[in-house]
Order: structure tokens, then C-alpha cells, then sequence
């Protein structure tokens, strides 16, 4: 619960902050973002880079691209511990619902996924799922921008190749990082 007021009060000095600037919101989504993110694909840890196109539709849409290496923590066939690294991808459509205090955009997003694995997680090189989010962005007087993204993302790609067959980048979604908007 501490933790919470905590992040309640930071997001309000934070939108306090970016509200006393000169340069709209609308200003600075339509402007190409460059990112970089930390995030948990079905309990699978990985780092991400992202592009997010200007919007258009009258600033109420935007392309997004992510390039994300994860890493899937599970027992290995010789029963230790290890963590198996693979690169997923996604592209995406993304809808600005709602602007506040010209500092908090709100979102929602949605898009294809594909998992690239190597041989020692699966038989399956490739795989291609979808996946959907909210997000919330907090933009900052020196255009850049911070991220929270939450949602959900269906593979249904298996490591088959380890023991009990775990899923990869399947469920829950949860994503957070920066933009810097160019």
C-alpha cells in the first residue's frame, strides 16, 4: 500500500512537472519515439527496444515496433537451474484514448508477436502469436517520456526440448521504460 501512495505522489509531481512546459502533449506524440524498455512476458525477464511512429488519425493512432531479447528461466536436462535466451518481436497498432494535464497519455495497443527460438528450447524455430495492452506514458519537459504497459500476449509456443514442456512469452504482459521523442 506505501508503495503505491509513493507511486501516486511521483506520478503527480511528475505530471505537475511536465504541465508547467511550453510544448503541448499533441506536440510531442507526433514525433518519432526511440525506446528502450524492462519487461515480463509470462514470467519470462527481458530487455527491449522500441519505435513508435508520429500519430496521425488526428493524433489518436500510432505503429509501434519492439525488438525484445527474453530469457526463460527453467530446469535444463540435466535438472539445474538455467535461464534460455530467445528474440520475440511485435508490431502493433496503438489508439490514444485520453490526454491528461497535457503530461499523461493513456493508451490501448494491439499487434502480432513472434517468438524466434534456437534448437536447444524448441523444435519450432518460429512462432507467431498476439497480444494486447494498456499503457500509461508520463511525459517529461525535455521530450522524453516514461512507460508502464500491462496486458496480455497468447504464443502458445513450447520449449519442447526442456523438461515439463514450459510455455514461452505466454500471459501475463508488463512492461516499463522510456521513449525519447525525436
Amino acid at each position: 500500500m506505501r508503495k503505491a501512495v509513493l507511486f501516486f505522489a511521483f506520478a503527480i509531481l511528475v505530471s505537475g512537472i511536465a504541465s508547467a512546459q511550453d510544448q503541448k502533449v499533441a506536440d510531442k506524440r507526433n514525433r518519432l519515439g526511440l525506446g528502450f524498455s524492462i519487461n515480463n512476458f509470462g514470467n519470462d525477464f527481458g530487455l527491449g527496444l522500441n519505435v513508435t511512429s508520429p500519430t496521425f488519425f488526428g493524433g489518436h493512432m500510432a505503429v509501434k515496433a519492439s525488438g525484445n531479447y527474453q530469457w526463460l528461466d527453467h530446469i535444463d536436462n540435466k535438472g539445474e537451474h538455467t535461464w534460455s535466451g530467445y528474440t520475440l518481436l511485435r508490431a502493433g497498432l496503438s489508439g490514444v484514448n485520453m490526454s491528461l494535464n497535457d503530461a499523461i497519455n493513456l493508451y490501448g495497443e494491439g499487434g502480432l508477436v513472434l517468438a524466434l527460438t534456437d534448437n536447444t528450447l524448441s523444435t519450432e524455430s518460429s512462432s507467431i502469436g498476439g497480444y494486447g495492452l494498456f499503457g500509461f506514458e508520463f511525459f517529461m519537459p525535455c521530450n522524453m517520456s516514461y512507460f508502464i504497459e500491462l496486458g496480455g500476449m497468447g504464443i502458445g509456443a513450447k520449449a519442447d526440448k526442456v523438461p515439463t514442456s514450459p510455455l514461452i512469452a505466454n500471459g501475463f504482459l508488463a512492461s516499463v521504460g522510456f521513449r525519447v521523442r525525436l
